[in-house]
Order: structure tokens, then C-alpha cells, then sequence
């Protein structure tokens, strides 16, 4: 009889389903309850015990009890004594009621578990969380649970036992409790060695739910005995809010992409962890719900298939009206000018609840914010409940006002062809003259066409005059400049470089547009149409870097990254270069003809005017001679002659061989002064490491006004040197306060000159 055992006394019979060891539980009903150690074996009371019923029951163990004889000591007179005023002992209200649970593995369902068969067994899957759940028929008093499992440890570490006057919803799981005490009776939460259960209050309920809090294992059962008062409880009815369930399951689910046809959107609607859905590789990828009508929703489930994808920066946009189909990484403020509401999450912030203040919506979407990467979810539960009042929709801007009026800015990232520190393509340039600004911006909500915006300086701030689509505008903006009065404004082709093949010259792939102060266009060039402005053979310009321009002494000087003409097998892509040309501003008529640089790469570029001439810095790295650095150029506007060739000058270099791909130097600006040129710029203090995560150093060189004079500018013979002239920079024979010397050689790359 070990570890112990109880002798339970009663006046009245004892029901089978009594199996409580809990002493203090038990004497609510019986005479008396003694406890006993399992190698004591006789017992004498000094006071009789008066009653009719005697239960010898185990504490523990599975084994089973087999007595020789049993004998009961006392009086063979019936007392005469008075029966005391002792509670009826409760029953097993639970017998062969109606069972339910989260899945059934084969024939052994939920019922088995109420059968009294203890050879019988009810049994879920493998999954996540399974529950078990019985209805009572009609809320019944409740005094006692107790459970049987085949397997002791199938409720570890926790689970909960919630009580229900309502029916819980199928698919709904929540463990928080003071969330489920919103909705449920009662809510328990137990260690998952507890078994036994009485209660000093009883619960009032219809439907009892024991629930695992984590883990995949099956829950099995041999019997589940609920224990309480079998009439129906006449006890005023507790104010519930009604059950959410999940709204988005079978919904119609969306996404900016699909990585493949196994992998759509309504994939993380299936309730099945093992599969995904997906969007290619993109900057600021979304997905979204339509869940058919406006809910009550109470909280949003996110489980992300790599949770680091919605970092950042995510949006969860709720909606009455569908969203449009563009990418609405813009700001929250913007956004809920159509929206119900925005919220901001990541990957530690991703699931939200709004049970105090529900939202009423339709559409939801997650929309991360830049970055590079598919977005991928292994299931998406919106949950609430549909709308008890018919609550007026809140008066909202239409989407199609956001779009009409434009999105001015989108998050960038890594650029689709692979070139991961390339995608620099401005979106927003302003140009202030006159008290006049205007700005250039990608409208991300036109198929990413360019709009001008006009301001008008006033003693409290800018007045807004005009708004207008760039005629003639093409996918990226490449550059913005103003002659005081009219605009400048350059666009080219979001083309994909692993595309066209051949090479050939052909139209609108890059456009350069000039327009008045009220937007009207004055003129607009194709610069790659043919051979009139001396353009290279075009692919995919500003996808692989960036492009500039500046006005100047009546002419437009213009820089600009592109590709090469045939894709190098090797690769499966294009290399990458850049080029540089001039063209008169009246007519838009060619000045100085296009000229390349034909040995390395180039990615950001910048253009300024001194006052005489156009001075052009691009952002170099591998090629065939020269190397990692920043080049600086030159175009005589008197002339329409452009200085250095295929290679420039190199007032900084840092350390890496010719195929040295994707060197960590940062372009800031150039600056014109009446002693020379102000270049800013950051790069690694460590030469050697092309890591972006490295600590950066802040430089700035000065580098002489006629630089283009200096010999010497790049040693053809020998790649492993990069000679820079006599007097590039200051440097100390000029310059006390210069930091280095002027020769940059294997050993001294990386070093501010």
C-alpha cells in the first residue's frame, strides 16, 4: 500500500468516481478521513466512528490492491445516533458527454477518455498545443478534475484548465491568463505532474478545456473525470466578452511575390507549421489578408520562418479598404491618414494584442521596411470576433488619394542583381534659388515616374505652388539641378542587367528633361538613342551605382554608372563602369561627348561646378589597372574637353588588388574653393577589411585646383602602385598640417593623404 493510503468513512455511498487523495477536499462530504502510512495495517479509534460506507484508496502507483481479509471492528447495533448535516458527494458529470480535442490520432478519440474503459485511450497528434476539451450539456457546479494519462509527462511542463459557459472556438489558442480570464469562466494553470484537482468554490461552467502550453508531443488520455453537482446550476450567468477565434484561415491572402507555387501567400493561412509562404528577393516585400468582411480583431499571431526578416522595421497595416498593390513603406503618419492603424514591429515586438481596444478592419498587411530579403511566414492568425454593433466606418482618406498625390520615398536595400553596396539611386534632390525650392522625387506610387514639387519662400516658412509629373520621365531619378530659373532634371530605365542581351544603341533608357518654374517642359533629350551624344552601348544605367548632375556656365555637366554591353558568362551579369558627358542648356544639343572609363568599376559619382569648369568624382573598385579609391576628373567647359581619359587622378587609394570587388569607402561630396577642390568621403580604418560592420574613419582631403596638369596620374606598368602628381593634394613639403606623403604605395594604401 505504498507510499499511503486513505480510509475514507461515509454515511452515503461513496461514487466510483471519487478519486481524490485530497484529505481536506474529501471531508467535505465524508465522516471521516484518515490518513495511513502503506506499512500500517491496523488501526483503533479511541472515539467510534459512526458510518455505513468505509474506502480503502491508494495515494499513488498504478499497481493494483489485493487483500486477504478485511475486518471491520464495532457495534452490530445500528446507531441511533444523528446524522450529521454533511454535503452529498459530488459525481462524475462528465460520463459519456460530449468530447472534442484539437486532432485524433486514428480511432482513438476524444470520447474514450469518458468511456470508463481504461483500456481505451483518447490520443491527439504530434502538433503543437493540443487540448482536450468536454461540454457538459448545461453549466453544472464543479468540484473536481481528475486525469489519467497513458504517458505521466504529456501535459509537462504546464498546461491550463479554462471553464466555459460559451463554446471555445476550434482553432483558438491563447495561454495568457489574464487575456483568457476576458472570455473564460476560469482559467487554471497547473504543473503538468498535477492530476488532481478539487475546488474549496465551486465553478460554474458547461465547458471544460485542458490545453498544453507548449511542446508537440500528443496528449493521451485513459479517462477525464469532471466531478461536481449533476442538476443544472440556476446561478446568474457571469458577463463574457465572446470568444475570438481565427478570422484568416480559408481567407484570400496576397503578397508582393511569390519565391515559387509552392510558397504563396496562402500558405501561412494553412495552420501547418512545416510549410511557408514566401516572396522573392526584394526590397520591402508585404503580404496581406482580406478576411471578407470588417472584424473585431483582438490580436495578431505572427510566426515568421526567419524571424530576423521583419527586422528593421515592419508595418502592420490595418484597413477598411483594399490597399494598393505598390509598396507602402512610407510613414506611419502617412499611412493612417488611409489607414485604421499602423503599428511598428520586429523581430522581438512581432505579435500584438489589442484586446482593450479592439480594431475594426478587413485588410491586414505586414510591410517591412527595406532591406533585401524575402519575407517568409510559417503561419499568420489574425484572431477576433465579427462585429456585435454596426459600428460607422471612420472617415478615412481614400487609397487612391495617397496614390494621386504620390509616395515621395521607399526604403532601399541590396540591390536585386547582387550588387550589395551599389543601390544608392537617389529619390528625393532639392535645388534652392531665388527663394524658390524645388525638389525632384520618385512617386513610388506611378511606377516609380519622377515629380517636381515647387516652394515658395515665405516669412513663416515654404508655401506649396505646384506638384507635377516630370514630363517624359523615365523609372529613376538620376539628377536635379537649376540655372536659377528653369530645371534640369535626369531619369533613366529600371532595366534588370542580366537581361537584354547584344549590343545596340536604343531609345529611353535615359532622358534628361528641361522644364520651366511651373513644370512645363521646355525640352527633353534621349541620350542613348543613337550615337548623338556619344553614349556608350546602354544596359541597366544607376542599377549597379549612382548618376549627377550640375548646371554651369549654360551647360549640364552629367555622371552616370552603367553596364557593359555583353554579360560575361563567368558572372551571369554585366560589369559595371561609368561615364561622363556634357550638353548645352539651351537646346540640349551635346557639348563634350560621352567618355568611359573603361578600366574599373564606378558606383557613386558626384559633379560640381567651380565657376569654370565641371569637376567629377566616382567611387572605384576592382578592374584592370588602377584599383580601390576615389577618381577625380575634370571637363573644361571653355573646350568641351574632358581631362584624364579612361583613368582619372587618385587623391585616395586604399589597399586591395585590381579584382579587390566591393571595397568599404563612402563617397560624401566634392566642394569647389578658390584654392582648389574640399573632397569628403569615410572609409575602414582598417585597409585591409572589406567589411561594412568595420569601424569607419571620417577623411577629407584637399586636393589643388589644376590637378588635371599633374603628370603621372596612374601607373600603367604596375598595378601594385597607384602615383599620385607632385602637388594632387597638400600635402607636407607644401602643407606643414598635411598627415602623409604624396606617393600611395602597397604598404601605405588606406592612409589619408
Amino acid at each position: 500500500m505504498n507510499p499511503g493510503y486513505l480510509l475514507i468513512f461515509s454515511d452515503v455511498e461513496i461514487p466510483k468516481g471519487i478519486k481524490s487523495t485530497d484529505i481536506e477536499y474529501l471531508s467535505k462530504y465524508s465522516v471521516k478521513v484518515i490518513y495511513s502510512e502503506g506499512n500500517k495495517f491496523n488501526h483503533e479509534f479511541e472515539a467510534p466512528i459512526t458510518a455505513r460506507y468505509i474506502r480503502v484508496q491508494r495515494l499513488a502507483d498504478r499497481l493494483p490492491i489485493t487483500f486477504r481479509t478485511i475486518e471491520i471492528l464495532g457495534s452490530a447495533q445500528p446507531s441511533t445516533t444523528p446524522i450529521p448535516n454533511i454535503k452529498s458527494w459530488p459525481v462524475v458529470i462528465s460520463k459519456n458527454k460530449k468530447a472534442s480535442q484539437s486532432t485524433t490520432d486514428g480511432q482513438q478519440t476524444a470520447a474514450m477518455a469518458l468511456d470508463d474503459d481504461e483500456n481505451t485511450t483518447a490520443c491527439t497528434h504530434w502538433e503543437p498545443t493540443p487540448w482536450w476539451q468536454v461540454d457538459l450539456g448545461y453549466r453544472q457546479e464543479i468540484t473536481g478534475l481528475d486525469i489519467k494519462q497513458v504517458w505521466e509527462d504529456r501535459l509537462n511542463p504546464n498546461y491550463l484548465i479554462i471553464f466555459s459557459d460559451s463554446p471555445i472556438p476550434q482553432k483558438f489558442r491563447a495561454f495568457d491568463l489574464e487575456y483568457l480570464s476576458n472570455f473564460a469562466v476560469k482559467v487554471i494553470s497547473a504543473k503538468g505532474s498535477q492530476h488532481s484537482h478539487s475546488f474549496d468554490t465551486p465553478i460554474i461552467a458547461r465547458y471544460v478545456r485542458i490545453q498544453r502550453t507548449s511542446g508537440r508531443l500528443p496528449i493521451t488520455f485513459k479517462s477525464i473525470s469532471v466531478i461536481g453537482d449533476p442538476k443544472e446550476s440556476n446561478s446568474p450567468i457571469p458577463k463574457k466578452l465572446n470568444w475570438p477565434d481565427i478570422l484568416s484561415t480559408g481567407k484570400t491572402a496576397t503578397q508582393s511575390s511569390d519565391m515559387s507555387t509552392n510558397q504563396k501567400a496562402a500558405v501561412a493561412l494553412d495552420n501547418n507549421n512545416e510549410t511557408f509562404s514566401e516572396t522573392e528577393w526584394e526590397l520591402s516585400p508585404w503580404w496581406e489578408v482580406d478576411l471578407g468582411k470588417r472584424f473585431s480583431i483582438h490580436n495578431l499571431d505572427i510566426s515568421p520562418a526567419w524571424e530576423d526578416r521583419l527586422d528593421p522595421k515592419t508595418w502592420v497595416i490595418f484597413s477598411n479598404e483594399k490597399m494598393p498593390s505598390t509598396k507602402l513603406d512610407i510613414s506611419a503618419m502617412q499611412l493612417e491618414k488611409s489607414a485604421v492603424k499602423v503599428y511598428e514591429i520586429n523581430s522581438k515586438t512581432k505579435n500584438l494584442d489589442f484586446i482593450d481596444k479592439p480594431i475594426n478592419a478587413r485588410y491586414v498587411r505586414i510591410q517591412r521596411l527595406g532591406g533585401f530579403l524575402p519575407l517568409s511566414f510559417r503561419e499568420v492568425k489574425v484572431v477576433g470576433t465579427p462585429l456585435v454593433e454596426k459600428e460607422p466606418k471612420p472617415q478615412k482618406e481614400s487609397w487612391a488619394v495617397l496614390m494621386k498625390r504620390g509616395i515621395p520615398f521607399k526604403n532601399l536595400g541590396i540591390n536585386r542583381n547582387g550588387l550589395d553596396r551599389a543601390n544608392l539611386a537617389p529619390q528625393i534632390i532639392g535645388t534652392y534659388d531665388n527663394n524658390k525650392l524645388a525638389i525632384a522625387w520618385r512617386n513610388h506610387a506611378d511606377k516609380s515616374h519622377v515629380k517636381v514639387s515647387t516652394f515658395q519662400k515665405t516669412s513663416t516658412g515654404f508655401k506649396h505652388l505646384t506638384s507635377t509629373k516630370l514630363p517624359e520621365s523615365l523609372d529613376l531619378l538620376g539628377g536635379f539641378t537649376s540655372d536659377g530659373t528653369n530645371y534640369y532634371c535626369l531619369t533613366t530605365i529600371d532595366e534588370d542587367m542580366h537581361a537584354t542581351p547584344g549590343s545596340s544603341y536604343r531609345p529611353n533608357l535615359m532622358s534628361l528633361v528641361k522644364i520651366d518654374g511651373n513644370g512645363k517642359k521646355i525640352w527633353a533629350k534621349d541620350l542613348t538613342k543613337d550615337n548623338s551624344y556619344g553614349s556608350p552601348y546602354l544596359y541597366s544605367p544607376m542599377i549597379a551605382g549612382t548618376a549627377d548632375i550640375h548646371y554651369g556656365d549654360g551647360k549640364i555637366g552629367i555622371i552616370c554608372a552603367s553596364n557593359s554591353s555583353e554579360i560575361d558568362p563567368k558572372h551571369n551579369q554585366r560589369h559595371q563602369g561609368s561615364f561622363r558627358l556634357s550638353v548645352n542648356a539651351d537646346d540640349g544639343s551635346v557639348a563634350a561627348k560621352v567618355m568611359g572609363y573603361a578600366y574599373h568599376h564606378s558606383f557613386d559619382h558626384r559633379v560640381e561646378f567651380d565657376g569654370e569648369n565641371f569637376v567629377f568624382i566616382n567611387l572605384c573598385d576592382a578592374g584592370f589597372l588602377a584599383g580601390p579609391g576615389l577618381e577625380i576628373t575634370k571637363t573644361i567647359i571653355s573646350e568641351d574637353r574632358h581631362t584624364g581619359g579612361a583613368v582619372g587622378w587618385y587623391p585616395y587609394a586604399r589597399n586591395g588588388t585590381n579584382f579587390n570587388n566591393y571595397m568599404s569607402i563612402n563617397l560624401g561630396g566634392v566642394r569647389a574653393g578658390s584654392e582648389g577642390y574640399v573632397l569628403l568621403f569615410c572609409t575602414q580604418k582598417n585597409p585591409t577589411n572589406t567589411d561594412d560592420r568595420q569601424p569607419r574613419n571620417l577623411a577629407m582631403v584637399h586636393v589643388v585646383k589644376d590637378f588635371e596638369k599633374e603628370e603621372n596620374n596612374c601607373c600603367l606598368e604596375d598595378t601594385k602602385h597607384i602615383k599620385v602628381g607632385k602637388n594632387l593634394v597638400n600635402t607636407k613639403e607644401k602643407n606643414p598640417n598635411a598627415s602623409d606623403d604624396v606617393s600611395i604605395n602597397i604598404e601605405n594604401f588606406g592612409k589619408v593623404i
